[in-house]
């Protein structure tokens, strides 16, 4: 069936007519070689053979012949049954295969590209993720520093309290340790005053009783 619709495709194509005006590209039918002359028709002298693919510039037409210049600026007259507008199939199938593997060649450039954005956006997911652990823990350390800023404060102004106590102790200190010394030393004074005065009573005490004693032994002698 395809095959069928191919040949009646060709043959549409062979036998369209081509317009009488305007220049434009033609092309030889598939499976021809053709004689281009230099008139139209058969009794002129044959310029050049074309073979089928091969591409010429439409000039004019008449009498079935069309005018046509060749590759080389040649212009001769070639039957107009054996020209196409279309490129021949086995051009097209030509370029198809041509477009098809720079296609294949793109699509792999574009599969290795896309592998390539993936790895990156893996990598960039990854690196997202570790970034977003790496905030985290620095609010969380943030919080902890914050927590111990405010102990910190609250140590520094406990040891600015305990430091004006211990120097106002000191100074209390000082002072009780001075008074205390100019008490005890009239204590002191107080205590030997009163040994002096408590030895001078027993030397006394002594001396009446050692003058009691030899008067006593005087009177027992008379």
């Amino acid at each position: 069936m395809k095959t069928f619709k191919l040949l009646w495709l060709l043959v549409l194509i062979v036998f369209l007519p081509f317009p009488a005006l305007g220049q434009y590209k033609a092309y030889v039918t598939d499976y021809f070689e053709i004689s281009c002359r230099t008139g139209p028709g058969t009794d002129y002298r044959i310029i050049k053979l074309l073979h089928s693919g091969d591409a010429v510039e439409f000039l004019s037409e008449a009498e079935g012949w069309t005018q046509v210049r060749l590759e080389n600026g040649d212009v001769g007259w070639v039957l107009s049954r054996y020209l196409m507008r279309d490129k021949p199939l086995s051009l097209q199938a030509d370029s198809l295969i041509k477009e098809n593997a720079a296609l294949k060649e793109e699509k792999a450039g574009y599969l290795d590209q896309l592998e390539k954005l993936r790895s990156e956006n893996s990598g960039l997911q990854t690196e997202l993720a570790n970034t977003a652990a790496s905030v985290e823990t620095v609010k969380l350390q943030l919080g902890s520093l914050e927590e111990g800023c405010k102990e910190y404060v609250s140590l520094k102004d406990r040891y600015a309290k305990l430091k004006t106590r211990h120097e106002e102790l000191e100074k209390e200190y000082s002072v009780l340790h001075r008074e205390g010394d100019e008490s005890l030393q009239k204590h002191l004074w107080m205590v030997y005053g009163g040994g002096i005065l408590l030895v001078g009573v027993v030397v006394g005490s002594l001396f009446r009783i050692a003058r009691t004693s030899k008067r006593k032994r005087h009177y027992l002698r008379v």
